[in-house]
């Protein structure tokens, strides 16, 4: 897709313009990382959660990243009302580079890093999206698995994978066979009347939006639980949920052709659909998420 207009390092341009040092360290070493949410009406939703995330992945990856919530959500802002995303729903994607290469693999930068804001149009969906998953290869590689790095290989390739078996996302197992996360979502499994979903145990993403999805179970009565889900369980759970900043909540029917439950959205997932969205439209209703240029 052609994005018009980017946020580079502090201004509105063009893509063309935005120009990025083949000697930065995100080319050579694949060192940076990025944050994706999802903006309604030209409003952030999230967005200091996210921020919040992004400096704690800076700090692992010993970057010096000095981003406010005020100054991103100006950029933010003044790059959706560029692209005139401004009405609908846009997804935001922020990428922080590792800055100059100051001299080899261990030494600090020689610059501090580019920061890259683009935002693209998304479909606001009227219910539950109804998807097809299937079990990533078992060689997916991933060293940092709790923070959001540039350095994404495993997940493209398994996302490139699902695809070419006309799935739309791919489910990450561990080596004892334990479900862990999808490639760029949280995955929820209803056992019982239980929402289920892996604990935070340094093998997953703290997700955003796994956070919001459980508090909102909670307040509607269903009872949740953080616990290991083993890849037998989640073929024979009730309703299995994919759950993302960009996706929201959705239903997967079926995971390599077996079908989840009855094959459509179930309750759950309904449920906490509706929940989200009434949660995004409190929030952002009135609020400051939305800075104006």
């Amino acid at each position: 897709m052609n994005d018009p207009y980017v946020w580079w390092n502090g201004a509105v341009m063009r893509p063309c313009d935005a120009r990025l040092d083949p000697r930065d360290r995100a080319v050579l070493y694949g060192v940076g990382l990025f944050e994706t949410l999802r903006s309604y009406g030209g409003r952030a939703f999230q967005l200091a959660s996210h921020l919040r995330r992004l400096r704690t992945t800076a700090v692992r990856l010993r970057l010096d990243v000095g981003l406010g919530s005020r100054i991103v959500g100006r950029a933010i802002g003044e790059l959706l009302a560029a692209c005139e995303l401004t009405r609908g729903d846009a997804s935001v994607r922020i990428t922080v580079t590792g800055g100059l290469d100051g001299g080899g693999i261990d030494c600090p930068p020689a610059s501090p890093p580019s920061v890259l804001i683009h935002a693209r149009p998304t479909l606001r969906h009227r219910g539950v999206q109804g998807i097809h998953a299937c079990r990533a290869q078992s060689d997916t590689y991933r060293p940092l698995p709790t923070v959001k790095s540039i350095g994404y290989l495993g997940s493209v390739l398994a996302r490139l994978a699902a695809r070419e078996k006309g799935c739309h996302e791919a489910i990450i197992v561990s080596p004892d066979e334990l479900v862990l996360e999808g490639a760029n979502s949280t995955i929820l499994a209803r056992l019982g009347n239980v929402l289920v979903t892996p604990p935070l145990d340094g093998q997953i993403l703290p997700s955003v939006t796994r956070r919001i999805v459980l508090e909102i179970a909670a307040n509607a009565g269903i009872t949740t639980q953080e616990a290991p889900i083993g890849w037998p369980n989640l073929l024979e759970a009730r309703e299995v949920l994919s759950v993302g900043s960009v996706r929201e909540v959705a239903s997967i029917l079926t995971i390599d052709g077996h079908p989840i439950g009855n094959g459509a959205p179930g309750a759950f997932a309904r449920l906490l659909f509706r929940g989200y969205r009434q949660r995004v439209q409190r929030e952002l209703s009135g609020s400051a998420a939305c800075f104006r240029p």
